[in-house]
């Protein structure tokens, strides 16, 4: 098959991400490459990348990301959070997979489907999201309906499956 259209997206997802995270260094550093500053106004050097992978709703982006050394502060991205390695539209649509019948242990499967060969969401991380799912849930079965809602409406549908009966 032709994944010529994925390609394209993935490779502008981790152009535009990289172009953001060395802006987001330059401004850091207050000053662009090769630019040079006096002392007082010196927060640190270049010092390369560190690799990363993150998964976005079109696959795996490996990412190269800024470090900074020599700098009286740590440069952490704000695009780019020192531990996320999945996007939150990823993590989003988690629970709408569990509510459509997807269990914990199809969940790799899954999402090896959507974002390819190297999901980023381990067997532990799967059964924590149950859990925290699960404890979602509850809270919201055991809050009281009276004082948020004046009215509240249920709609169903009643199949009576295995009565054809044949005239």
């Amino acid at each position: 098959m032709n994944y010529l259209l994925d390609e394209t997206a993935l490779k502008g997802a981790k152009d535009a991400i990289s172009n953001t995270l060395e802006l987001e260094r330059d401004d850091f550093l207050g000053r662009e490459n090769y630019q040079r500053v006096d002392e007082l106004a010196f927060r640190g050097y270049r010092n390369g990348y560190s690799q990363r992978t993150i998964g976005l709703g079109c696959g795996q982006v490996p990412i190269n990301m800024p470090r900074v050394s020599h700098s009286p502060e740590p440069f952490e991205s704000t695009v780019l959070p020192p531990y996320l390695r999945t996007s939150q539209k990823v993590l989003d649509t988690l629970p709408q997979l569990y509510l459509y019948g997807i269990s914990g242990g199809d969940f790799r499967p899954a999402l090896k489907a959507l974002l390819g060969e190297k999901a980023v969401l381990s067997d532990s991380s799967v059964a924590r999201l149950r859990q925290y799912f699960y404890e979602q849930y509850f809270t919201f079965h055991s809050q009281p309906l009276d004082s948020r809602y004046a009215y509240v409406y249920a709609d169903g549908v009643y199949l009576r499956v295995g009565l054809n009966v044949r005239v």
